[in-house]
């Protein structure tokens, strides 16, 4: 009896050690050039715990700040735990995670991710996810971040999830299969190069102006965390062209930070002061600084940094003023935040053209004063300004496809936008070279974090492509934006109609919100945002269901 118990056990043994060993070889080494963001989380483990200052976030913390500057100007030694995408509940976690080592003087929280209130991709979720070692902190941050897709045993057998690469295992799956090569010393992964920033982006409507309630509730339990501790919580958000940080979410966040006693520092805002141009202090058009620039601004943070841990400066809370305050450079910026700081009203236009409160891509003035064809259009960015977001005599429209087919026809599989008789779908084959809807008014390119290439975004009149790899290799359409009224769906819908003009063209939403509808056709999700029962965002996407 007891040799067969010895036996079995044996076996186990054995079986336990060939499991651990497969998941380690599929696991993916995140090495230089080949998604090295994906091993900075576990790269902290292997660090000295004595850090005073720790900064959570996304790529706008790793990539723009240079700690070893820090600790040069004020002796404060920092940590940056930041992985790509990172979400706030996730940033939240991994404090949790941290104080389980330490407890440093200091946090540093980049506010861009409170734009996401759900969980968004798996790919990013297992840059964050799969180096965390194991505690509460981590189931937490799973629990958390899983997309509908996701499974938690996964997480804990991650051979499930990748056993797909023992057929493309390469040779560094091989050469890292006990320790994953050291890409970072204290967090930080600068870049060096330039490539010139393109300020000409033309921001997508701003369809909710505060943030969620998922986001709200895990910065409120980040700052009690902080409190409890008594760690100094510092908010800023980090100088970037693109995504847009419109002027009403920093509003949400100065008023926060006010209420609580926090310092919020706008380094966007302030980029003239720490001497950053987005013409030379850049490696990818505006997303992230180089390391040139993420040196300017760590020398220019450092000050401010030691003086909020010390308390010998007042608490910073940076605002925008809503009327006609200046950039670092002295110029107007409205309420805008614009990159070169022209006056774009509340729009968060990049090309910083008169919007009031809401431009349209045509360049049309739909804020306070009239449109291009001098109808009234009021503050709401409809077509004729009508109470109830109707145009009038002009809603409904009458719209005509390219082949003949009206509104009501059902015979088309799929949603689709047209422009110059060629439908648009996303899913869709890209030729960059031969662009299928003519020349863009501007285009902006950001690497991908997702696949290896380049994230494109094509803006065109009233419309914008957006662009990104695919698995074959080639590029394929992932989402058509419309930005104005000047152009509409083919069923007739535009930027500006009513709610119930939407619901009689398309009828009974697959997927119904109190600001949103969704229809769905032939694996394309076509998505409606509203303000007040007013269109303010209409996009075709892939359907995720």
């Amino acid at each position: 009896m007891l040799k067969k118990t010895i036996c079995v056990l044996s076996v186990l043994c054995i079986a336990i050690v060939i499991l651990a060993a497969l998941q380690r070889l599929v696991t993916p080494k995140y090495y230089d050039g080949d998604m090295a963001e994906g091993g900075l989380i576990a790269s902290y483990y292997d660090s000295e715990k004595d850090h005073d200052v720790i900064f959570l976030g996304d790529c706008e913390v790793y990539e723009n700040f240079d700690p070893a500057v820090i600790e040069e100007e004020t002796g404060l030694k920092t940590y940056i735990r930041g992985s790509a995408q990172q979400l706030i509940w996730q940033s939240y976690y991994l404090l949790e995670d941290t104080l389980r080592y330490e407890t440093p003087k200091a946090v540093v929280f980049n506010v861009l991710s409170m734009k996401y209130d759900e969980p968004q991709n798996e790919a990013y979720n297992r840059l964050t996810l799969d180096g965390m070692e194991w505690s509460g902190a981590k189931i937490g941050a799973i629990n958390a971040s899983m997309t509908d897709d996701e499974s938690f045993i996964t997480y804990v057998f991650p051979i499930l999830r990748y056993h797909d690469r023992l057929r493309d295992l390469g040779e560094e799956d091989f050469k890292y299969f006990f320790a994953s090569p050291r890409i970072t010393t204290d967090g930080s992964y600068l870049r060096d190069g330039v490539l010139a920033g393109n300020e000409q982006i033309v921001a997508k409507p701003l369809v909710q102006d505060d943030f969620g309630a998922t986001a709200w509730e895990y910065m409120e339990k980040m700052r009690r965390l902080c409190e409890e501790n008594g760690i100094t919580l510092i908010l800023i958000k980090a100088p970037s062209i693109y995504p847009v940080w419109y002027t009403e979410w920093d509003g949400r966040i100065s008023d926060y930070a006010g209420a609580h006693g926090l310092n919020y520092i706008n380094l966007y805002d302030r980029r003239g002061y720490a001497g950053i141009s987005f013409e030379t202090d850049t490696y990818d058009g505006g997303l992230h600084l180089n390391r040139t620039g993420a040196q300017k601004l760590s020398h220019y943070f450092a000050p401010i940094l030691r003086d909020a841990i010390s308390g010998d400066a007042p608490c910073i809370v940076d605002r925008r003023d809503v009327g006609d305050s200046e950039g670092a450079d002295g110029r107007d910026v409205g309420n805008s935040g614009m990159a070169d700081g022209r006056n774009a009203g509340d729009s968060g236009m990049a090309d910083g053209r008169d919007a009031g409160n809401s431009e349209g891509a045509d360049g049309r003035d739909v804020g306070d004063s009239e449109g291009a064809d001098g109808r009234d259009v009021g503050n709401s960015g409809m077509a004729a300004g009508n109470d109830d977001g109707s145009n009038g005599e002009n809603e409904p429209r009458d719209t005509v496809w390219p082949d003949g087919r009206g509104p009501e026809d059902e015979s088309a599989e799929k949603y689709a936008f047209i422009s110059g008789g060629v439908d648009l779908v996303p899913g869709m084959k890209w030729d960059k070279e031969a662009p299928i809807t003519g020349e863009p008014i501007s285009y902006f390119e950001a690497k991908s974090c997702v696949f290896e290439g380049i994230d494109r975004m094509y803006t065109y009149a009233g419309f914008e492509v957006d662009v990104s790899p695919d698995a074959d290799g080639g590029e394929s359409v992932t989402s058509i934006w419309l930005l104005d009224d000047s152009v509409t769906t083919p069923e007739g819908a535009y930027i500006g109609c009513s709610r119930e003009y939407v619901e009689k063209i398309y009828g009974e939403s697959t997927s119904a919100q109190e600001n949103g509808l969704s229809y769905e056709k032939g694996g394309i999700s076509l998505e409606f945002a509203f303000r007040d029962d007013v269109v303010v965002s209409i996009c075709y996407a892939l359907d995720a269901r």
